[in-house]
């Protein structure tokens, strides 16, 4: 038994043009048969691999998991450039959100703070660790409906990373109301990360960068 099934295509097959993700399509019953057994879950290659190379599949196997594309379907931007191997694969920080992490279960609750409505304005102070380095507290989410939140966490140019060329705190907005290609995660601040001293304000909620560096992040966050 598996969990998703990968089929490695040589790139210049002429068959196979782009290999998608498949959740449960294709066949009566909704899947692919082979051998008597049915396939909701797997990945096909193509030509991919001649484009993006090996980080293709870290895209693709994202999808097998739950995760939405970050990329504008039927256009040409995207909606949380240069962060996310979700939008751009070629990204200069590709790394998975820390929503993202948290969601597959890669980080563990403990790793996440819920920052509810401050009473008064009166900010809370968060000191977050790098996303790319093990271990520490790696977001702060304040909701702000039922389906809608704001998330902070702190980017390096370490690993995945690595041509990251402005680091600090990432502020954007995750919305599961939001279908995958029309934006169900958006970077809220010029797609570069923020610097000690800048702030911004989204859905009510003002998150400024008090502090930074090699250990990550310390931001207070106001949410009237």
């Amino acid at each position: 038994d598996g969990d998703v099934v990968v089929l490695m295509a040589a790139p210049a097959a002429t068959k196979i043009g782009y290999g998608p993700t498949w959740l449960g399509v294709g066949g009566p019953t909704g899947s692919l048969a082979a051998d008597g057994a049915e396939i909701t879950n797997g990945v096909t290659s193509g030509k991919d691999l001649l484009h993006w190379g090996g980080t293709w599949l870290n895209h693709e196997l994202g999808h097998s998991l739950g995760l939405p594309d970050l990329y504008e379907l039927g256009g040409s931007g995207g909606f949380t450039r240069p962060f996310s191997i979700m939008d751009l694969i070629s990204g200069a920080a590709p790394g998975y959100f820390a929503y993202s992490r948290w969601l597959v279960g890669w980080l563990d609750d403990a790793q996440i703070v819920c920052l509810p409505k401050t009473q008064g304005g009166t900010p809370a102070q968060v000191t977050l660790a790098p996303l790319e380095l093990a271990g520490g507290l790696k977001a702060a989410m304040v909701p702000v409906s039922g389906s809608r939140a704001v998330v902070i966490e702190s980017r390096r140019a370490l690993g995945l990373d690595k041509a990251l060329t402005q680091e600090g705190a990432v502020v954007y907005t995750v919305d599961a109301a939001v279908k995958t290609g029309a934006g169900p995660i958006h970077v809220a601040h010029n797609r570069k990360a923020l610097l000690p001293g800048e702030s911004v304000t989204v859905d009510g909620v003002t998150v400024k960068v008090l502090s930074g560096g090699a250990a990550g992040d310390t931001v207070a966050v106001t949410a009237p």
